[in-house]
Parts: structure tokens; sequence; C-alpha cells
């Protein structure tokens, strides 16, 4: 993980693509990854991306419980106004 041996001073920061995004890295390589399989429409590139997103996703959620336990109500309601991947509906229609 890369918070672990930190010895910094910790805080969020859910400004610009991560007001709308928990993890907006994770959410470029499910695009691209789409992408390359919609142009090469290739077998073999649906099954690394199956395999690979899966880990990201369990990435993903230990980073958000490891998060919940160092910002506990902070983060909790940053992921209540976020959506991990993708938008929520209610915030595209909110933020018009």
């Amino acid at each position: 993980y890369p918070i672990h041996g930190t010895t910094q001073k910790r805080k969020l920061v859910p400004t610009r693509i991560y007001s709308k995004f928990r993890h907006p890295i994770y959410l470029s390589f499910y695009l691209i990854c789409f992408g390359f399989l919609f142009v090469l429409q290739d077998w073999l590139l649906l099954g690394l991306l199956i395999i690979g997103g899966i880990g990201l996703y369990i990435q993903a959620l230990n980073e958000e419980k490891e998060l919940l336990e160092i910002f506990p109500q902070k983060y909790l309601n940053y992921m209540k106004s976020t959506g991990r991947f993708f938008l929520y509906p209610e915030i595209i229609f909110l933020h018009k």
C-alpha cells in the first residue's frame, strides 16, 4: 500500500477530479482498456481486462478500508459525495 511507512502528515484532497471520482487513475485504466478492446476486438485482451479490473477493484476497496481507518468521518462523508469509478446519477443532476 502506498500509505504504509509514511511519517508525513496526511490529509484528504477532495478537489478537482477527486471531487467526482475516488479512483480516477483506476478509471483511466478501465477506459483505456475498453478503448483498446473496442479497436482490437481481441479475446485475450478481454481476459486481461477482466483479471486486471478485478485486481484494481480489490485494490481500491483495500485503499478505501485503510483510509476509513485513518479518516473515519471525513472519508465516509467523502464516499457519500463521490463515486468510486463513475459519477452517481444524482451528482450529475445536482451539479448542472
